[in-house]
């Protein structure tokens, strides 16, 4: 793919993210988009930018990725591999978007959690 159809793509992302009433609405649109394997890593990424640029903390974003990443283990890993890279460059980030990124993923490891203690009992 080319960078022009990434940057196409993003953008049908962002907007898909930003038009939607609830993260469940979100979710389905981003299903039906049928993105490839090798692209839904992008989809992780416009979800963890969005939630960063936003003044206070959404719950929103974060929901949408917990419901993606139970839909299709794919974007589970995707998620995981975000949190590696975000963990290394975290020090570059200003303070609200850091804020906002940490509980992004404070979030998704609490609901994990729980998943993981529900399966055990």
């Amino acid at each position: 793919m080319t960078d022009a159809e990434i940057v196409n793509m993003r953008k049908t992302i962002y907007l898909c993210i930003m038009s939607s009433l609830n993260f469940e609405e979100c979710v389905h649109k981003i299903l039906k988009m049928n993105i490839r394997e090798d692209l839904e890593m992008e989809v992780v990424v416009m979800l963890i930018d969005c939630c960063a640029m936003e003044r206070t903390f959404q719950r929103f974003f974060a929901l949408q990725a917990e419901r993606l990443a139970r839909l299709n283990t794919r974007y589970c890993a995707c998620l995981q591999e975000a949190f590696r890279r975000q963990y290394y460059t975290v020090h570059r980030l200003e303070t609200a978007k850091l804020r906002n990124t940490a509980k992004f993923f404070a979030h998704l490891l609490h609901t994990g959690e729980r998943r993981q203690r529900r399966r055990r009992h």
